[in-house]
């Protein structure tokens, strides 16, 4: 990591790096900042903490796609069977729910039996 002397007017000096990480910036300045880094596909992580709170900002461009949609921990349930046919229909071990809805994107591991799915 490399630590660059900054100047809020000219950001000539950052163009060449894929992240940049901000702390200790005014608004205005973390504006330019972000604008700057998006024109040059440049990733922005603004890290502040003030006392007992703190901020995080992240902006990896429109491009950045996030599947996780309420910020919760990856919950695991246990997989009983797994149909064969083309749509396989999943079936959970007996008493086990599952928070998921049509869309959520699911990793299936530590598959034994079928090949399909343990890769």
């Amino acid at each position: 990591m490399t630590k660059l002397k900054y100047n809020p007017e000219d950001f000539s000096n950052i163009k060449d790096y894929q992240v940049v990480v901000a702390t200790e910036r005014t608004h205005d300045e973390l504006l330019r900042l972000d604008e700057h880094c998006r024109n040059n596909k440049i990733n922005l992580i603004v890290a502040d903490c003030y006392g007992p709170y703190g901020q995080i900002f992240n902006d990896f461009g429109d491009g950045f796609e996030v599947l996780d949609k309420d910020g919760e921990e990856p919950v695991e349930v246990l997989i009983e069977d797994i149909s064969i046919a083309e749509k396989g229909v999943v079936k959970l071990v007996k008493g086990h729910r599952h928070p998921y809805s049509d869309g959520d994107t699911v990793r299936i591991q530590g598959v034994k039996g079928m090949k399909q799915l343990d890769k």
